[in-house]
């Protein structure tokens, strides 16, 4: 059974080389909680984003306590999950570097049960400045790409994954931030879980439908486990797994007799499974 741990309370920011922190909201972002602090003002009203255009330069630290019991400790396996950072960021974990992230798209994990004390425990989230650090990479390409959104002369936004429209667009002003804008949280785990399953329909009749299920696994240590495809309280195909630390992909091919099939709105019911 998989435990989760939210870390979504006691958050707080600041500038870094600033000495005083200030209250954060998880999931959030830096301009937000700027503004709810009033360290800025709404950059929606007239052209008032003009004057939080500082922000994007500067580098921003998030950091929280939070507490954790021995029973999550004993789990075989504990990551720290983020679903989502904006942009480039480093993550420690009790002084100890543990993740580096560069994508506001994808997820990042850690696995942090070394690093992790029962207790009080520190997370710290140092965000990079989103347009120093496309500069640098426009400088390492020597080449420039087309960006004509992008409200300034140094076009970085090609050379940054994070949301294009922030640079600035026809329709919303220039708020290049950063910031924890996903949830975040510890899982702990035993053995082995499944990270992720797709389906893919190989071939459909009215009589029997022949789907595949690739299906991407993750052990905590070499073992042999059972992996069963269940349809209500049928099972429809099963195998035996010999599980590695780390990551691994599963295909298990099952047949489904005469399957519901899902139709648009006016030409059926949309049958789901």
């Amino acid at each position: 059974m998989i435990r989760h741990l939210q870390l979504h309370q006691n958050w707080v920011f600041r500038k870094k080389g600033d000495e005083k922190w200030l209250p954060a909201t998880v999931p959030g972002s830096v301009h937000t909680d700027l503004l709810s602090n009033g360290k800025i003002p709404d950059p929606f009203l007239r052209q008032q984003y003009l004057e939080s255009q500082w922000v994007e330069n500067e580098e921003w630290e998030y950091s929280c306590r939070f507490i954790i019991d021995k029973e999550f400790l004993e789990r075989d396996q504990v990551e720290l999950v983020f679903e989502g950072l904006d942009t480039f960021a480093n993550v420690s974990l009790n002084n100890i570097p543990v993740l580096r992230a560069c994508n506001m798209y994808r997820e990042w994990y850690a696995e942090v049960k070394a690093h992790l004390k029962e207790g009080e425990n520190t997370l710290l989230v140092h965000f990079l400045s989103p347009v120093r650090s496309g500069e640098k990479h426009l400088r390492m390409a020597q080449f420039t790409y087309p960006a004509n959104n992008e409200k300034s002369e140094t076009k970085v936004s090609p050379f940054v994954r994070r949301a294009p429209y922030t640079f600035g667009w026809d329709w919303c002003p220039r708020l290049v931030g950063c910031g924890i804008w996903r949830p975040v949280y510890l899982r702990g785990w035993n053995t082995a879980t499944i990270e992720h399953i797709h389906i893919t329909p190989v071939n459909i009749t009215e009589e029997r439908a022949l789907v595949k299920a690739e299906i991407i696994l993750r052990g905590a240590y070499r073992s042999r486990c059972f992996l069963s495809v269940w349809l209500n309280d049928t099972v429809l195909a099963g195998s035996e797994v010999t599980m590695r630390k780390g990551e691994q992909t599963e295909e298990i091919e099952f047949v489904i007799e005469r399957p519901k099939l899902w139709w648009p709105n006016g030409l059926g019911r949309p049958h789901l499974y």
